[in-house]
């Protein structure tokens, strides 16, 4: 669902919310129809439709706050109980989960997909593999879904995946992990980040071979080299590079 710049359906979506995400709410707006909301996991901020929430109690809250929660790792599936079917897709957390049943907001779900444990985060192979499962999803501004998303959500997901905790937009990522000396010291699974008037504008994965994968049109493969980003169908640069920065030391 979309987390939006103002309290309208017309508004610019700035960032997604999925299922089991969760949020405490700072505003009402005027006609009480849109919340102001702030994303637990990233600290985000947005409007979003009343009407797309379920409403927790405050015990709840900070219970998911301590619950390190699984996630999907099938690119969509589907939660069902006898009420509802709910599609879900991949990187979506799974509060309490358990055995293949799961609860929020009251309602239990069953989930017979396949999940990825976040409580221990994982290595640098796992990254890659999760990234992989990425490709070809289009290009979405402010998208965290395999149906649509932007190059720092594509980041933050992956992490997720592996167990890590990124924030949502690229200039704000660039300020986590441990920034290396350049690239030669760089190893698949390490985050490259690129700039546009001295302000970062792009990030994208390590891959092996001077290659990275990175959200641009669609999750893609491209060329990687101490200028930028080289388009490997045009031969032509699309990003300029910033610096490379580590979060996974394994």
């Amino acid at each position: 669902m979309p987390l939006r710049a103002e309290p309208s359906d017309r508004s610019e979506q700035v960032s997604q919310l999925l299922f089991g995400d969760f949020v405490s709410v700072l505003e009402l707006s005027e006609d009480e129809k849109w919340l102001y909301v702030q994303h637990a996991f990233d600290s985000y901020e947005g409007w979003i439709d009343l009407l797309q929430l379920s409403a927790i109690s405050e015990e709840e809250y900070l219970q998911l706050q301590l619950h390190q929660a699984p996630v999907v790792a099938n690119i969509s599936h589907f939660l069902h109980n006898s009420q509802r079917r709910q599609p879900i897709t991949m990187g979506s957390s799974l509060p309490f989960y358990e055995h293949g049943k799961l609860q929020l907001a009251g309602e239990y779900y069953h989930f017979q997909g396949e999940i990825y444990d976040t409580r221990y985060p994982k290595s640098r192979g796992f990254v890659l593999q999760a990234a992989r499962q990425w490709l070809h999803a289009p290009y979405q501004w402010g998208g965290r879904s395999p149906f649509g998303i932007d190059c720092s959500g594509f980041v933050q997901m992956v992490f997720k995946m592996a167990g890590y905790r990124l924030l949502r937009d690229a200039y704000q990522q660039a300020e986590q992990g441990r920034m290396l000396d350049g690239l030669s010291q760089a190893e698949p699974g390490d985050l490259a980040f690129f700039e546009r008037n001295k302000r970062i504008v792009h990030v994208g994965i390590l891959l092996e071979d001077h290659k990275i994968i990175h959200a641009r049109g669609c999750v893609r493969i491209d060329l990687l080299d101490n200028t930028g980003i080289l388009d490997i169908q045009t031969q032509t640069y699309s990003h300029r590079l910033s610096h490379i920065s580590r979060i996974v030391s394994t």
